[in-house]
């Protein structure tokens, strides 16, 4: 992973470059002009996510180069489209909905499925707000969250393999955290209650919560394992 010095080192380059760019056809007019444009064509273009510049109604009027990636269009068909043309019609009305709640709030961010060109879809989490220069616009930036969603699917379904696991073991079972502390504890179906209510382990050591006897018990098993 890059440190924060390297990443404005490289930020530091790429304006350097732009200014570099800018002399070659400045005038006394439209310098700045010139720069800022060449920046924000740096931006949009370099972002790791989809952007799309819409008009109130939806209509996309621009695109970076992510967008292009990721649906699978070029950038001149889906200049001839709205945002609800690639967007999953069981969302569609929500999105409009979204759309039309930003007069009273500064942005939103939701999540939705996209059409790709192909016809296959692709989540995405959205972040949309609106821009009143030179006209009133919407930005959207579009993340894909294909590989999230992935892995918190394989995480639930980890847990519940886990949790079911427990669940039929014929024993009690306390599972504690790297402190000693309980996070929490599974008893078998059928028997008699835990002699201790769950709200009394929870978050105590086994020391805070057994007698002596178990505590040794516990100091004896905790050292083997170590």
């Amino acid at each position: 992973m890059k440190k924060k010095d390297e990443i404005y080192d490289e930020l530091v380059s790429v304006i350097n470059d732009l200014k570099q760019k800018v002399s070659k056809y400045k005038t006394p007019n439209d310098d700045q002009t010139w720069f800022h444009k060449e920046c924000f064509k740096k931006i949009f273009n370099d972002v790791n996510d989809a952007v799309f510049i819409l008009n109130k109604y939806g209509f996309i009027l621009d695109v970076n180069k992510k967008a292009v990636e990721l649906l699978g269009y070029s950038r001149e068909e889906l200049l001839q489209k709205s945002i609800l043309d690639i967007s999953s019609s069981e969302k569609s009305d929500y999105f409009i909905k979204q759309i039309y709640e930003l007069d009273a709030l500064p942005e939103m961010t939701f999540e939705l499925f996209y059409i790709k060109k192909d016809g296959s879809e692709i989540p995405v989490e959205i972040k949309i707000s609106t821009m009143d220069h030179p006209r009133p616009v919407l930005i959207n930036v579009s993340r894909d969250i294909s590989h999230r969603n992935k892995i918190e699917m394989a995480l639930r379904e980890s847990e519940e393999k886990f949790k079911s696991t427990l669940t039929s073991m014929v024993d009690l079972v306390l599972i504690l955290d790297t402190n000693m502390k309980f996070v929490d504890y599974y008893q078998p179906q059928g028997t008699p209650d835990f002699c201790i209510s769950k709200n009394m382990i929870i978050g105590n050591t086994y020391k805070d919560v057994f007698p002596q006897r178990i505590v040794d018990n516990f100091d004896a098993a905790i050292e083997t394992l170590l």
